[in-house]
């Protein structure tokens, strides 16, 4: 599964806002849909209105540019609940100083590309409900404050993050693909000027299961940790750690010279976790950190595309007494419980697939799994 890691990081690696509306609660003894589930199999799931569903959110540009001018992240809740409304918060960060983002204002419906589930989705200045029109004007989103003033007064002037407002009535387990056309800077000489135009991708995944418990036992701690899982080259992109680390598809002709096996004993043996699933994957990764800064101001990433294998460890159980804290929180992070045992990490570990030098392992609070990886 794809989360955002974020948090507490782990001993042993070297190297994860916006406003919502408050949302009504919604009667659970309203009808019952029959729909197939979201994996392969043949079993159904039965999905009541009021049911709380796991969400993940992914967000990244197309683009993927070799300056890493921007982080692109999501916020959401860890659940939807059917039949109300939800706020997907996507944040555009710059790096090293504040520019201008724009977008234009959209409301669409969105189907479940492996599943008959659909969902309405509409952007600040359009209408949540009915069939008005949406603003024609641009909208604009700062990355950060202070900031030069926008691109020009025609647009209207967010002062948060663009906010993805999901209407849920008809929405099943399955996932949701969506894009939006956004401009932005080239670099911080020029930042309301919109030099570059791209693509801003969205992805919903949700779960036929609400988000698993948080609460981590002594039981957790010692389960055996799963064996080698089956190694794979990802097909899609996936983002982590607020937009630091992001996992493209590998080209076709793409060949790792150091074996799965090899990666799998090095990458393994530097977690100190129990229990959890895995994920052996090759993929072309992209890191924020480290970065240079070039002479336009434009920091540009050290690892870019990079051939790796990634191992990829959920809702791993580690030792309340192993932790280095705090770490860097992100909005999603969930302290520790103190009388708690043991609490629930993701962890991302990276190795260079040609020279077989790890890269940079990462740490942070587990979240819902609605994808697996």
């Amino acid at each position: 599964m794809v989360v955002m890691l974020v948090g507490v990081v782990l001993v042993g690696c070297s190297d994860g806002s916006g406003a919502r509306r408050s949302v009504p609660t919604v009667s659970a003894q309203s009808s019952t849909t029959t729909v197939p589930a979201a994996s392969s199999t043949t079993s159904v799931v039965r999905v009541v209105r009021g049911e709380s569903l796991a969400l993940n959110a992914v967000a990244y540009l197309a683009s993927n540019p070799v300056s890493p001018l921007f982080r692109v992240w999501t916020q959401t809740p860890a659940a939807v609940i059917v039949g109300n409304p939800t706020d997907v918060v996507v944040q555009i960060t710059a790096l090293s100083y504040a520019a201008w983002v724009g977008l234009q204002a959209r409301r669409l419906t969105v189907h479940a590309s492996d599943g008959p589930g659909r969902i309405t989705v509409v952007t600040d200045g359009c209408p949540l409900t009915g069939t008005g029109t949406c603003d024609s004007r641009p909208l604009y989103s700062a990355t950060s404050e202070p900031i030069a003033p926008p691109p020009s007064t025609a647009g209207v002037v967010l002062t948060r993050p663009f906010t993805l407002h999901l209407v849920t009535s008809a929405i099943q387990p399955g996932r949701y693909d969506m894009t939006f056309p956004i401009r932005y800077p080239l670099n911080f000489a020029h930042p309301n000027l919109f030099a570059v135009s791209d693509i801003l991708h969205v992805r919903l995944d949700i779960d036929s299961r609400p988000p698993p418990s948080t609460r981590c036992t002594l039981a957790d701690l010692h389960r055996r940790p799963p064996p080698m899982p089956m190694p794979h080259s990802i097909t899609e992109t996936f983002v982590f750690v607020n937009g630091d680390y992001r996992l493209d598809p590998p080209r076709p002709s793409a060949h790792a010279r150091i074996p799965a096996i090899v990666a799998w004993r090095h990458l393994a043996s530097t977690d100190g976790g129990s229990g959890g699933t895995r994920a052996l994957v090759l993929a072309l990764v992209s890191a924020v950190d480290p970065a240079r800064l070039g002479p336009n101001g434009t920091s540009r990433e050290e690892i870019h595309d990079l051939l790796a294998w990634v191992l990829y460890t959920h809702a791993q159980a580690v030792n309340s007494g192993l932790l280095v804290g705090p770490g860097p929180q992100g909005p999603n992070f969930r302290a520790p419980v103190p009388s708690a045992p043991c609490v629930f990490f993701d962890g991302l570990a990276v190795m260079n697939a040609t020279t077989g030098q790890q890269l940079f392992s990462e740490g942070g609070s587990a979240e819902a799994d609605p994808i697996g990886l």
